[in-house]
């Protein structure tokens, strides 16, 4: 099967603090998951909450250089994992690619991806 990637993906375990965009005012992003593997077009996300493809969603994500990248993606893909904890909660994979992010963190994510990929 041919790979449809656009961009090379890093595999790595960081932490995505993120939330629906909805019609609300609110900007508190109140979920924590775990980013599977980043991208210059977007992550994958590990989550308990089911999203539908389409979704819209705010960013924040912590690069192992503390540097914190602000995005707002779309959801593009979702697995079903299963049940794969001892809590019996459900676990999905996330697909999200950006869709907003300014210049400078676009930067950073490309330099951290070099930087990485490099070794």
């Amino acid at each position: 099967m041919p790979e449809k990637r656009k961009f090379v993906r890093l595999n790595i375990k960081i932490l995505a603090k993120w939330k629906k965009i909805t019609g609300t005012p609110d900007t508190k992003l109140n979920n924590l998951d775990i980013i599977r593997n980043i991208s210059r077009g977007g992550i994958c996300l590990n989550m308990h909450k089911k999203l539908k493809i389409g979704d819209k969603l705010l960013l924040e994500i912590k690069l192992p250089t503390k540097k914190i990248i602000k995005a707002k993606g779309k959801v593009v893909w979702i697995k079903d994992m299963g049940i794969l904890d001892l809590e019996r909660e459900e676990e999905y994979e996330v697909g999200v690619e950006f869709s907003e992010m300014c210049n400078e963190d676009r930067q950073e994510i490309n330099k951290f991806l070099f930087e990485s990929l490099a070794y």
